[in-house]
This record gives structure tokens, C-alpha cells and sequence, in this order.
């Protein structure tokens, strides 16, 4: 076994603020659409913190850096572009994957963030974009139709790489050529779609109306409406993947050997189990591990304090949301021989 061994964490996954400007359905840190968890603690990443957790020996195998997360959108920190800039002085030859809704800040961030990002070797931002004017609120409630856009274009004309990544549901599916289209004429490199695992109720909240969002079935959205439209060349994707990274437990966050890192600095084994933490809805309890907080982590340390808890909680079935993963179509974790 040598799931989350040190040498096989190739991808960070960064929430760096529980701070958010939209009221999402289906999202962690607000009550279906409305106002926010009441155990949610508005929190960024200390810039302090950052700094002692960017080092050469913490991220020598990291190849690629995920900014999105369970509670909050990385526009909204207030210090984001000098958290780049603290990166680059340490290591560029990394891919950066951002995702936004984009309608946060205004143009000169955007268009400042775009010149930070071309020191690494790659980067794109996924903008979260579920439609076009009339309909882009209906599920990222909250946001504004020309602010985001402005925004969009400001950081493509300065040279950043963005990837329109839309939700298909049933209010929008007629739109997908359209949308393709718009996000082509905005400068964008690629068009992307996906969909949500199940429906989505709203409440009603401030003035948004209650409401339930459906969407395509897999079968239907795998054959109808799944597609990725290229329209300028970009640097490919390097393999991240966690070479080697295999057992006898089935772990789809570490076979592509991620680990999670929340807005309050706790470093985590997935985004699954840290999701869960405001509800309390996991009895993995994180609080036990030793410096597992990135101002001070050693992650040779703490990948094997993971190593050497997580492999008998799998054999015991101890940990309940690895129980019912929910980055498996069937529960995980599946392995060859049960002990009892």
C-alpha cells in the first residue's frame, strides 16, 4: 500500500477563503441557496501562514495546485495575487487550476492576476457560468451579469488562460451552442459542461425565489449534451496523476494523489471528508494529527500520520464518509481481502 505516501501527493487542493459573493444550491456553506451555515467561520489563509507552508521540501513532487474548495471562492482573498507572487518565488514549474464564478472583485485584479499567472508553466480558470444573461443567476444566485463578464474579458485580454465550465440543466440545455459561442467571442480557450449529481432545491432567500433546478441524467448528459469545445491552442495538461499510487483499498482522492487544504489552514485527506466538518458529519477526526496545520506542516510528516491511520479505519469500515464516497458511483472503499 502506499496511498498518500509522500511521494505520491503530486496535487494540492487550496480553499483558501470561506469567504464567497454567491449563494449556490448546492453548496457547503450556505442552507440550500440561502444564508450561510451558522457553524461557518468567515476565515483567508493568513498570508503569514502561506509563506511558511510554501517551501522547496513541502511541494518538490507537487505538479499541479487546485484553488477551489468546499466554502469559498479564491477571488474573494484579499491578498491572493502576493499569495501568487510568494509561489513563484518558491516554485512555477507547477499547473494552476482555478475555478470561479467570477464575479467578484473588478478588472484590474483580474487583469493583475492574468500577469502574475504567466511566471508558471500553466494555468487556466474555470469560470463557473450556468447560462447566458438571463439565466447565469439562476443557480450562482447573487452574482452580476456584466461585472463578471467585464471581468472575464479583462483577464483574457491580458493574456490569461480561461475555460467557460458550465452546469447543464434543463433551463439551459436548449442554450449549449450559444453559450459555446459567447464564451469563444469572450476570448476564452475552451468551453466545457458538466453536471450536478442530483437536483438542486432553493429556498427562497433575500429576493430569489424558491425553487428546484434539474438537470440531465447521466446516461442523457453523457450522450446529448458532455462536451469540451477547444477553440485556441494552450499548453497541454501534464500528468498528475499519483504515479504508482495503488492498493488494495479503492480511494479515488488518492489515486490522483490529492490532499486538501481548508480556508482555516487544516490540511485534510480529501475534500469529501473536510466538506463534511461543519455538520459534523464524519467521525474522521482530524484534530488528533500533529501539526497538520500549514504554518507549521512537514508534509513527509503528515502524509504518513494519514498512511498510518487511514489504512486500518479502511480495514475496520470505521470512517464513515470513505464508507459512502462520494467520488465512487458504489461505496468505497473496496479492497481484495476483509479483515475482521
Amino acid at each position: 500500500m502506499n496511498l498518500y505516501k509522500f511521494e505520491t501527493i503530486k496535487k494540492l487542493e487550496i480553499d483558501c477563503t470561506s469567504y464567497c459573493n454567491a449563494f449556490c444550491g448546492a453548496c457547503d456553506r450556505n442552507i440550500d441557496g440561502g444564508e450561510n451555515h451558522p457553524n461557518l467561520k468567515l476565515n483567508h489563509i493568513s498570508i503569514d501562514d502561506w509563506r511558511s507552508f510554501v517551501t522547496v521540501d513541502n511541494l518538490q513532487n507537487i505538479q499541479e495546485i487546485i484553488f477551489n474548495g468546499n466554502f469559498g471562492d479564491f477571488s474573494m482573498h484579499p491578498h491572493f495575487i502576493d499569495m501568487m507572487e510568494i509561489l513563484a518565488e518558491v516554485k512555477t514549474d507547477v499547473y494552476l487550476n482555478l475555478n470561479t464564478n467570477g464575479g467578484a472583485r473588478n478588472t484590474k485584479f483580474w487583469n493583475d492576476l492574468a500577469v502574475v499567472l504567466q511566471k508558471f508553466d500553466k494555468h487556466d480558470i474555470k469560470w463557473g457560468i450556468d447560462g447566458l444573461e438571463e439565466t447565469h443567476d439562476l443557480y450562482r444566485r447573487g452574482i452580476n451579469w456584466d461585472k463578471r463578464i467585464a471581468n472575464l474579458c479583462a483577464f483574457n485580454d491580458a493574456g490569461g488562460n480561461s475555460i467557460w465550465k458550465c452546469i447543464v440543466f434543463d433551463y439551459n440545455k436548449a442554450d449549449i451552442d450559444t453559450i459555446s459561442e459567447f464564451a469563444k467571442s469572450s476570448g476564452c480557450l475552451a468551453f466545457q459542461t458538466n453536471r450536478n449529481r442530483s437536483d438542486v432545491d432553493m429556498k427562497a432567500y433575500k429576493d430569489f425565489p424558491a425553487q428546484k433546478l434539474s438537470g440531465p441524467d447521466t446516461t442523457t448528459f453523457t450522450t446529448q449534451y458532455a462536451r469540451r469545445d477547444t477553440f485556441r491552442s494552450h499548453v497541454a495538461t501534464p500528468s498528475t496523476l499519483a504515479v504508482n499510487a495503488a492498493g488494495s483499498f479503492s480511494c479515488p482522492y488518492a489515486e490522483e494523489g490529492m490532499l486538501q487544504i481548508d480556508p482555516w489552514g487544516n490540511i485534510w485527506p480529501c475534500c469529501y471528508i473536510s466538506g463534511r466538518q461543519l455538520d459534523n458529519r464524519t467521525n474522521f477526526n482530524y484534530k488528533k494529527y500533529k501539526n497538520n496545520h500549514i504554518r507549521n506542516a512537514n508534509l513527509k510528516v503528515i502524509t504518513q500520520q494519514f498512511v498510518d491511520d487511514l489504512y486500518p479505519a479502511w480495514q475496520r469500515e470505521s470512517i464513515d464518509i470513505c464508507n459512502k464516497c462520494g467520488g465512487k458511483e458504489k461505496p468505497a472503499p473496496i479492497y481484495n481481502t476483509v479483515i475482521k
